[in-house]
């Protein structure tokens, strides 16, 4: 019963990230990091092997958000970091470390640009966005992040997901 329902509800964070993608759905998006932790969490219950798929799919999205969710792009780069750990063969130092930058600078963006109109309130990376009913759930997963790296990965990248993982937890 669990797997039904892990499988149903990310079938339908699927079925609505990629909504948020599409032009005509603009301004039907509000708080998508909630949507986004919601398909971790399912897909890690059912422990398949769907990293590149979901890379693919974020990948795709993040360009496509409209602007009203710019609060949210950092959330969409930490999910990209956490399923992108789980494929040390495939995303050399080089990569992991300008995805670490990134996500530090998209999440100091969608601070300045909340600041400028309704005051940054909140911890790191929540204080980007108006929509953090799963903070928690942000947190357990940033608490998490150290468990995805492997020994191929360099002291550089430890020591950047071991900043942005503290930063959120």
């Amino acid at each position: 019963m669990a797997a039904r329902l892990s499988r149903q509800c990310a079938f339908a964070c699927t079925v609505l990230l990629v909504s948020y993608g599409d032009p005509r759905n603009a301004g039907a998006s509000y708080g998508s990091n909630q949507t986004l932790i919601s398909l971790v969490g399912s897909l890690e219950a059912l422990g398949l092997d769907v990293e590149d798929e979901v890379l693919s799919l974020l990948s795709w999205l993040i360009p496509r958000l409209p602007e009203h969710e710019a609060g949210e792009i950092p959330f969409f780069g930490l999910a990209m970091l956490w399923f992108a750990l789980g494929r040390p063969n495939q995303w050399n130092d080089a990569a992991l470390l300008g995805l670490c930058e990134w996500i530090m600078v998209t999440e100091e963006a969608a601070k300045r640009r909340k600041s400028i109109g309704l005051g940054a309130t909140g911890s790191w990376l929540v204080s980007g966005t108006g929509y953090d009913t799963h903070v928690d759930r942000w947190q357990k997963l940033g608490r998490r992040l150290v468990d995805r790296l492997d020994m191929r990965h360099g002291p550089d990248v430890r020591e950047a997901v071991q900043l942005i993982g503290a930063m959120l937890a």
